[in-house]
């Protein structure tokens, strides 16, 4: 099989030149094969070491933004990650330097280094440069989609961001509409040919390498474990006393399946180890179980886009130690949730994934995730 690799460098300036302008491709072949313990890094085109945006080509900036620095939600660690896609194939085809600055609740920088793009904002880039600010979160997201939908050209998407600096809040997935825009394939080849999977893989692999300190926690916690393989499972249920402002999320008769599953583990081949955002149900599992078969990670229990007392960094934090150890599960039970979804996206393991239902835990794979959670959980209802 063969990919089509076209790199950004080359794609901005030849559209710098012409709005459908032309890039030199480079034929990587790729090998896909599903046996365990697999790197799906196999799978999927080769990200270049250098993707910024020229300068001498660029017409401004376009910058994901949750910060402090305006108000208005942001939503969770998902709906951030799907902003910062959405965002960033926006300032590819309006021809700017794309930038996240993210220091709600905390500086995203603290924790992960630029990767293969220098995403980092600076606010002395702003000096007196004009900026606007778009709220495009939830149905606010439609402005945009319905130019993407209908633009002949990308004009109107130049013209819908009029700031020189351009900070955008955005939580939806818009993978949809760029693969309906007039002419994407000039512009941003791959997400015409990826699986939604593959594109956020794909993503991470360009913009987040984990800080040290970060790695160094998931090695101490792997080096604590007594057997040689992992069971994860994510529990999100929601609206519970750990975090009362939130949506419900599953009902309290389906916890038990999740529940019985972890049951017919063999403890005696696999830690455990479960994300969860109820302080009461992590209580009772790490009551039932021997502490020398339950792996934790340090930190309180929040929602990033909710919580506003306490120590929020120790919070956020946490989240991110539940989302990478993720990562590295042997067997990973995952729910209706972008978290863990996006867990599994990033995950270098391809077999031992699951998902569970109000009915059931049944295997699946990366590939498959939208069968069982087919209601849009990176993006608002369509």
């Amino acid at each position: 099989m063969l990919y089509t690799l076209w790199t950004s460098n080359t794609t901005q300036q030849g559209l710098a030149e012409s709005d459908a302008g032309q890039s030199s491709p480079i034929d990587v072949p790729v090998v896909r094969r599903e046996s365990h313990k697999t790197s799906m890094a196999s799978t999927l085109p080769t990200p270049e070491p250098s993707l910024e945006h020229p300068s001498n080509v660029t017409k401004g900036y376009l910058v994901y933004d949750c910060s402090h620095r305006w108000p208005g939600s942001c939503g969770g660690w998902s709906d951030r990650i799907s902003g910062i896609l959405s965002t960033y194939v926006l300032a590819i085809l309006t021809n700017r330097q794309f930038l996240i600055n993210v220091d709600n609740p905390c500086p995203l920088e603290n924790y992960f280094e630029s990767k293969l793009y220098d995403w980092r904002y600076n606010k002395t880039l702003l000096g007196h440069k004009p900026s606007s600010n778009y709220y495009l979160k939830d149905d606010q997201g439609w402005k945009i989609m319905k130019i993407l939908l209908t633009a002949k050209s990308a004009k109107p998407i130049k013209d819908f961001f009029t700031a020189h600096v351009s900070f955008v809040r955005i939580n939806w997935d818009m993978t949809r509409e760029f693969r309906k825009f007039y002419h994407v394939e000039n512009y941003v080849p791959w997400i015409t040919r990826l699986h939604f999977a593959d594109i956020y893989r794909y993503i991470f692999d360009i913009f987040f390498q984990p800080k040290p300190f970060l790695l160094d926690i998931i090695d101490t916690v792997q080096k604590s474990k007594h057997k040689n393989a992992t069971f994860c499972a994510h529990l999100r249920i929601g609206r519970s006393s750990t975090l009362p402002n939130d949506n419900v999320r599953t009902k309290p008769e389906h916890i038990h399946i999740m529940l019985d599953f972890i049951e017919t583990i063999d403890k005696s081949k696999h830690d455990l180890f479960l994300a969860t955002d109820s302080e009461k149900i992590l209580h009772e599992f790490e009551t039932k179980y021997s502490k020398n078969s339950i792996l934790t990670v340090p930190g309180r229990i929040t929602h990033i886009d909710q919580t506003k007392t306490g120590d929020v960094c120790d919070g956020f934090q946490k989240q991110l130690l539940d989302f990478l150890f993720l990562r590295t599960c042997d067997k990973l039970v995952i729910c209706e949730s972008g978290f863990s979804m996006m867990a599994a996206y990033w995950r270098d393991i391809s077999e031992g994934l699951y998902c569970w239902t109000p009915y059931t835990v049944v295997p699946c794979s990366r590939y498959t995730v939208h069968d069982f959670f087919p209601k849009p959980l990176l993006s608002s209802p369509r």
